[in-house]
């Protein structure tokens, strides 16, 4: 399921997730704490006011004792009949606390002994009203002090007997509430340690599933890359999901199927090359074969011309001595004297059987007769008369 949601989900839902538990978190610490002030304020208002209401009525009590005492021994008119108003006021207060009491819930051994002590408080107080403050006021001094140290003490005793079991009562009770209070904030420390250890729990494992299906995902893609770049097509990438990480693996799979394409065709365009380069290769072997025999060829021609060259200017040669050999006959016929040419050619009457013999110089025996007697007829001319 969560490879099917995108990023931008997954990590919303990893944080509600998260957000959700810390406001759990969040209730059952202010339940706890909301309890725990309940059971404090229990303590106060059962433990505390309720001691604080008895020991005003014990106060309240010995308050009034004291005055019918000082009542009794009091020879002023005005002191005593103070004396009485305030015994008379703290008996109205007792009755106030004890209705206030009542009123913040007592349990029925807490009104049993509440009973008891009005009992007897009420012998003492009417004891006290009836008997002790008449005599005082009439003077009989010794009998009222005999009535408040004697009769009066016994009622006042198990009066304060009373509400001494009251205030036990109440100390009793809220040490049980204090017993209660600290309980319920252990059971609320470890709720909340329970509570964080699980919320913890969760969010790492959250953390790490949602980490995972996005650090994974990427590190595969960042191999199969790498791969990539290296040169290795036949690395195959799976696509799982439909995140922006499933997307991003498949246009890299795309990718890859794209540059396989391009490997295929640039190896089809390198294996033609390859082809036509052996083609050509064997058609260059080819033309230097052909360029190698026309060089031969040429070669051949240029000897042969060469020889033809020297041949024609042989014969040009031929030629030339040929037409000086005719103009000296030509000339010798016109009347050289002494036998003697200027050229230097015999006359062609002197070859054998109408031919000329040649040597392998090119000149005919009689050429080379003729030549030598030329060279005389020079050498004759040359010389001065």
């Amino acid at each position: 399921m969560l490879k099917r949601m995108k990023i931008g989900m997954r990590l919303a839902v990893g944080f509600g997730t998260v957000i959700a538990l810390t406001m759990v978190l969040g209730a059952v610490g202010l339940y706890y704490i909301k309890h725990v002030s309940n059971d404090v304020e229990e303590i106060y208002t059962e433990g505390a006011v309720t001691l604080e209401t008895l020991d005003d009525i014990k106060s309240a009590a010995y308050r009034i004792r004291g005055d019918s005492l000082e009542h009794v021994l009091s020879d002023r008119k005005d002191s005593m009949q103070r004396l009485s108003a305030e015994i008379s006021e703290q008996k109205a207060r007792i009755k106030e606390r004890i209705r206030q009491y009542r009123e913040s819930g007592l349990s029925a051994e807490e009104e049993r002994l509440v009973k008891n002590f009005e009992d007897s408080f009420q012998r003492y107080i009417e004891r006290v009203e009836t008997e002790i403050l008449p005599l005082s006021l009439a003077g009989k001094k010794s009998k009222a002090e005999t009535l408040a140290r004697k009769e009066a003490v016994e009622e006042f005793r198990t009066a304060r007997e009373a509400i001494n079991t009251l205030m036990d009562n109440s100390v009793e009770h809220a040490r049980e509430l204090y017993d209660d209070a600290v309980k319920n904030y252990r059971n609320a420390l470890m709720s909340v340690a329970v509570m964080v250890g699980l919320i913890l729990a969760l969010g790492i494992s959250v953390s790490a599933v949602i980490t995972r299906g996005i650090t994974r995902p990427l590190t595969e893609t960042v191999n199969v890359t790498s791969k990539m770049a290296e040169g290795d097509l036949s690395v195959e990438i799976e696509v799982k999901g439909s995140d922006e990480t499933a997307q991003l693996q498949a246009a890299v799979k795309h990718m890859q199927e794209k540059l396989r394409e391009i490997a295929a065709r640039i190896n089809g365009v390198v294996n033609t090359v390859a082809s036509s380069s052996e083609e050509l290769s064997a058609t260059t072997e080819q033309l230097t074969a052909i360029m190698n025999d026309q060089s031969n060829q040429l070669e051949q021609s240029a000897t042969a011309t060469t020889e033809v060259s020297q041949t024609i200017m042989d014969v040009a040669k031929n030629a030339v001595r040929c037409i000086r050999f005719r103009e000296g006959v030509s000339r010798d016929r016109k009347g050289r004297k002494g036998g003697c040419r200027t050229d230097g050619y015999p006359h062609n009457e002197h070859s054998r059987n109408g031919r000329e013999v040649f040597t392998d110089r090119g000149k005919t025996r009689r050429q080379q007769q003729e030549d030598r007697r030329d060279h005389r007829c020079d050498q004759r001319h040359s010389k001065p008369d």
